[in-house]
């Protein structure tokens, strides 16, 4: 015969509960090796760049890279090569290197000079030219205006008589307005065309073929290709005046400086330096008619190393020499093949780090433009010219012909950091606006790296720079497809051995990019991109400590509430059990009937519980789960023999009242039994709140310096969203469910109150001290223990704003006790008496 000791609706809802967290917990955890899964797979996919292992000469890091364990994105700004050609091949001819892209940073060289023509005008003009460049928030005049007269005259060569200064002569003509583009230097970089293009999908083919160029014949024409999509920033303002003036005016100049000819004028510096000055200061006093004003930008037409003349159409937009099919008027221009004659290297940036902060001190400014300098330039000449500048008395002649363009992709979203060193992607910009973003001027010596401007043959390396060229090797391991624990092995095998032979080297596998603040003297603070090292492993760690962390919360929280519901179903039945003992039954059948009504509360919640987990399995393979529910089982099986193990002591242990202290006191002791419960939860709430906010925030720090991080990041935020609001929710509902017990158990007890006349307000009052007092201790207790584990596990409290933060969050979940405790109160009061049909409330 069976009867039932627990009641229908304490028994309904403890199966419920049972089957909710048969069906919570194991989906809780499955969902966190799912995160996992997921996590490693985006990793694996995401985290390996265009290369694995970064290899340059010994003692390459400077000391920011050794602090920081970053490298510089463009880490080839000095370019004082110290690998050989030999020892690239000997890493290239290794079986387990799929590619091994060398790099190497020939200097900074000069465009070839060309000219840029503006259109022929029949009037008296004076042309007044001033050079600009930027580095993306000041502006710069490179230099003294530029002046030029073109005055219509039937004598003067091509009916105009010229007045130029020394800079112009031969250049700019009457029919023919033509300047000098203003000089800008440009890195130019040694690859392998073969081995490049497999690193970075880019076709430079086009350096392997020998075009015959038009420069001098006895020099080596080098083929290169120009970055397209980067160039210096270069522009000029052009201010044109018409000028009141006739020939009458020309001739009594003539007859002033005693020339007998009006093309004189226009070779008068060749003659006569100082001649030439007064005549110029001469023209400044001519009467002004007219003027306009036209601004040209270099930068939107023309790449690095263009070698071809420019001109402009009627309204003076910028043209170069392959639309001169699309107008009419005759071209002409000059070019300069001798700009290569001599480069540069640049010095390292002086970067200081003190603590966190980083810092650029500022070496000098340019001279000329008053350009913010941040290196010192070294000069290399690669031949020398004779007196008369056409022959070469020492080394060989070289020029730079322009075989095409490159372009880089700049949409994509990179997550894993290969750093190029050479084409230099992303952007610097100022912290304080984002649309501000820096670039390197036209003048060298900006902190920030120029990119490759151009790109030449390796095959010339040797010759432009020495027996050891090669500044890096990017080498890409073979047999590996993606970022995992046996790839990451395998690249730190092979990079243990380039250590060995003597390279430096970075495994750039499993990194990210990284933005900086620095302080940079003379600008303010700038975001640079820099590549972070073992940014991948860095994502992985953190979530595993935070994934551990949320099982051993999420499963006390679950199993509190569990064995707070079983005591309570264990204290109801024993008044039910000592009748049965009154009626005759003994202990072997008390106990039979015991295990026989648990089995019942376990069996039936079990079955919908597993045929719903199987049949999940079975759709998604996800076998672990099964597992995980009959561990869940097993645990709460366990929890219910503890508590029947205690049940003896339980039984004889009687709660009396505390003799000493207030009523406050002796209530809240002779209750505690039912208070536990909530004051547990209410102890981990207050722990969870400020230890798991504190632990995620330092992580989601850790994670979010990198491309990488805040991608992975933002995966994963929804999903511990939902954990944290099952955790409170959980919690929440147990301290409601404790409280609900505790006023039930006292409801004669506020009846009693009611009778002698207590109104609400006198009432509420009583019963929140003794609320106030265990859930202020608990959740103070909670809030402690969460402060003390977080700096004993991770470290200390980062500021007074978390210290705000922490007492914030303390009061919320206060404030959330003290709601719960007044809905829960009221609905009690409201079942249990008529305080809200009186119609006068004391």
């Amino acid at each position: 015969m069976y009867f039932p000791l627990i009641k229908k609706r304490r028994k309904h809802q403890l199966m419920i509960a049972i089957f909710l967290l048969l069906l919570l917990l194991p989906f809780s955890y499955m969902s966190m090796t799912d995160a996992s899964q997921t996590m490693k797979r985006e990793i694996y996919d995401f985290a390996r760049g265009s290369y694995d292992i970064l290899l340059r000469p010994p003692d390459s890091r400077i000391p920011i890279e050794e602090k920081l364990g970053l490298v510089e994105e463009n880490y080839l700004g000095i370019g004082d090569g110290g690998i050989t050609l030999e020892q690239w091949q000997s890493v290239l001819q290794r079986e387990d290197v799929e590619v091994a892209a060398p790099v190497a940073a020939v200097g900074l060289f000069t465009a070839p000079e060309i000219t840029y023509q503006l259109p022929e005008r029949k009037q008296p003009l004076r042309y007044e030219v001033v050079a600009m460049t930027t580095d993306g928030v000041e502006e710069y005049v490179m230099g003294p205006p530029v002046v030029a007269y073109s005055i219509p005259h039937e004598a003067g060569y091509e009916g105009y008589a010229v007045f130029v200064e020394d800079s112009l002569v031969n250049v700019f003509m009457g029919k023919y307005p033509s300047f000098k583009l203003p000089p800008s230097y440009h890195q130019v970089v040694a690859i392998d065309v073969e081995q490049e293009q497999a690193l970075t999908g880019i076709d430079f083919t086009q350096l392997d073929y020998r075009e015959e160029g038009f420069g001098p014949e006895d020099f080596l024409e080098i083929p290169i290709l120009s970055l397209e999509n980067k160039t210096a920033p270069i522009k000029t303002f052009l201010q044109i005046d018409e000028l009141n003036v006739n020939n009458d005016d020309l001739f009594h100049l003539m007859e002033k400086f005693n020339l007998s000819d009006i093309n004189d004028f226009s070779y008068l510096s060749y003659r006569n330096f100082d001649l030439n000055v007064q005549v110029m200061e001469e023209m400044e006093k001519l009467e002004v008619v007219s003027s306009e004003h036209y601004q040209i930008d270099f930068s939107q037409a023309v790449t690095p190393f263009y070698d071809n003349f420019l001109f402009t159409d009627e309204e003076y937009l910028l043209h170069t020499y392959a639309d001169k099919e699309d107008f009419e008027h005759e071209l002409w221009g000059t070019i300069n093949y001798y700009s290569q004659e001599s480069s540069y290297y640049l010095s390292p940036v002086n970067y200081r780090l003190n603590g966190e902060k980083i810092s650029i001190k500022l070496a000098g400014t340019e001279p000329i433009s008053g350009v913010p300098v941040y290196r010192t330039l070294e000069k290399v000449s690669h031949y020398t010219r004779d007196e008369s500048g056409i022959e070469v008395i020492e080394g060989q002649g070289i020029y730079f012909n322009h075989v095409g363009d490159f372009e880089l992709n700049e949409d994509d979203e990179v997550l894993a950091a290969s750093p190029l060193g050479i084409y230099g992607i992303h952007e610097a910009y100022l912290s304080s606006d984002k649309n501000k973003q820096l670039q390197p001027t036209a003048v060298p010596g900006s902190f920030i790296s120029t990119p490759a401007h151009g790109m030449i043959s390796i095959d010339w390396a040797e010759q432009l720079k020495g027996n050891a060229p090669i500044d890096a090797i990017r080498v890409k391991v073979a047999g590996i497809d993606g970022y995992d624990e046996a790839s990451a092995a395998k690249i730190r095998d092979i990079a243990q051995e380039f250590s060995d032979q003597g390279f430096t080297v970075d495994i750039v596998a499993g990194a990210s990019y990284q933005w900086l603040e620095i302080d940079v003297e003379g600008i303010g603070q700038v975001v640079q991109p820099w590549t972070t090292l073992g940014a991948a492993d860095t994502l992985i760690e953190s979530w595993d400590l935070v994934k551990i962390v949320l099982v051993l919360l999420f499963s006390a929280v679950s199993l509190v509430y569990f064995l707070f519901s079983c005591i309570n179903i264990m204290t109801e039945r024993k008044a039910s059990e000592e009748q049965l003992r009154h009626f005759g039954w003994s202990e072997k059948h008390i106990r039979k009937l015991r295990f026989k009504e648990w089995g019942r509360l376990f069996v039936f919640p079990f079955l919908p519980a597993l045929i719903f987990v199987l049949g999940y399995s079975f759709y998604t393979s996800a076998e672990g789960v099964v597992f995980s529910q009959f561990l869940v089982l097993f645990m709460m099986v366990l929890l219910v023999l503890g508590i029947y193990s205690l049940s003896r002591y339980m039984q004889r242990e009687k709660m009396e009242k505390s003799k000493n202290g207030s009523i406050l006191v002796q209530n809240t002791w002779y209750h505690c039994r039912w208070i536990i419960a909530a004051a547990i939860q209410l102890f981990f709430l207050a722990f969870i709140s400020i230890f798991l906010t504190l632990l995620l925030q330092h992580e989601e720090q850790r994670s979010i310096q990198t491309t990488l991080g805040i991608y992975i990041h933002g995966q994963m935020e929804s999903f511990y969203i939902v954990l944290l609001v099952i955790l409170y929710v959980v919690a929440f509902i147990t301290v409601a469910e404790a409280l609900l017990i505790l006023w039930r158990r006292r409801e004669e007890e506020l009846k009693v109150f009611y009778h002698i006349g207590w109104g609400r307000k006198k009432i509420y009052s009583f019963y929140f001290k003794e609320v106030l007092s265990w859930s202020i201790a608990s959740v103070t207790f909670g809030a402690a223990a969460g402060l003390i584990s977080y700096r004993l596990f991770v470290g200390d409290v980062a500021g007074q704003l978390q210290l705000v933060q922490i007492s914030l969050i303390t009061v919320l979940v206060m404030t959330g006790a003290i709601t719960v405790s007044l809905v829960v109160f009221t609905y009690i009061l409201r079942q249990s008496t008529d305080y809200w049909n009186w119609k006068v409330n004391l």
